[in-house]
């Protein structure tokens, strides 16, 4: 609540008295936190929650008539997307696994680099789930992440050259 009374004094140029208070301050105070602060997303969420409890608790007691912050949503997450590796950094570890010249370990990190796969999507690969072709390896991933039944890959070169021949 510091937070918020201390942007609501600069911003208004007054003190900071809950009757006072707008929705079009809270929108306002949020703004300024993301765009501004920039805030994380969570960060300025849990603030909002905060400035909207403590109204929440004026006006239950009777000290102020209305709720301001209840109108203001939160702002949405935006999920994500896995960070690959650097594209000098795939080509310095197939280098080092071409080098020692491990046939295993080119096929593990085959399989991460082309298929995305995770660790547990691999420990959990048996033989009967690969399927190998002339050109072609299909990988059969049986247990996928939440309610994922899985899904089927199918490899070209340049995967296929750890191929034992």
């Amino acid at each position: 609540m510091r937070k918020f009374a201390r942007w609501f004094t600069s911003a208004n140029k007054e003190l900071f008295r809950a009757s006072r208070v707008t929705t079009r301050d809270i929108s306002d105070f949020q703004d300024h936190l993301r765009r501004e602060k920039g805030q994380a997303v969570a960060t300025v969420n849990r603030a909002l929650v905060t400035v909207r409890r403590f109204f929440a608790w004026l006006t239950d007691q009777g000290h102020a008539p209305e709720n301001p912050p209840r109108q203001v949503k939160e702002l949405r997450r935006v999920q994500l997307a896995p960070k690959g590796l650097d594209r000098a950094v795939v080509r310095r570890l197939l280098r080092e696994v071409e080098l020692r010249e491990d046939i295993r370990t080119g096929a593990v990190f085959s399989l991460f680099l082309f298929t995305g796969c995770r660790v547990g999507d691999l420990t959990n690969l048996e033989l009967p789930d690969l399927a190998l072709g002339e050109r072609s390896v299909m990988v059969v991933f049986h247990f996928g992440k939440g309610n994922n039944n899985g899904r089927c890959l199918c490899l070209f070169p340049p995967a296929v050259r750890c191929k034992p021949t």
